[in-house]
């Protein structure tokens, strides 16, 4: 039985089927999914560290399977956080008017036409660090089992 419980599973579906699957990529295909050529190796490297250093803290808590998956998913977009240029792509918005006066329209103007940029998510639920965490998860799991 499952020691954690999901409140929102259809928000997690996608970080759930990762976790559960039998999907497997290589490092030259993970660099691709990621738009990440050879010459950024060292980006590459620096994340994986990172979802390394995650593993080692949840490794004990629990089963990748029985971990809650809103958790995950939170964890996978706090990674894609240090690494914004890969993970997010800058939405630049202009606000828009509503049916107001001219006059009351002109004095917001200037603040308005500001435009705002919304980092958008490259990926749905971040899916590829889910990947990335369950793939560190089994190698640390078969280290340990030796």
């Amino acid at each position: 039985m499952n020691k954690y419980k999901d409140s929102t599973f259809d928000n997690t579906a996608l970080t759930r089927l990762i976790i559960t699957s039998n999907i497997s990529f290589n490092k030259k295909q993970i660099m691709k999914i990621l738009n990440l050529t050879n010459t950024q190796e060292s980006v590459y490297q620096e994340l994986i560290r990172l979802v390394k250093l995650v593993v080692d803290q949840i490794y004990n808590d629990a089963p990748l399977t029985e971990f809650p998956m809103t958790i995950l998913k939170s964890i996978s977009f706090q990674i894609a956080d240090k690494f914004e240029e890969i993970f997010y792509t800058p939405i630049h918005k202009v606000a828009s008017y509503t049916e107001r006066s001219i006059i009351e329209n002109l004095h917001d103007m200037q603040r308005k036409l500001q435009p705002t940029v919304v980092n958008c998510p490259r990926y749905n639920e971040m899916w590829i660090i889910t990947y990335l965490i369950k793939a560190e998860y089994n190698k640390v799991s078969k280290s340990k089992a030796k």
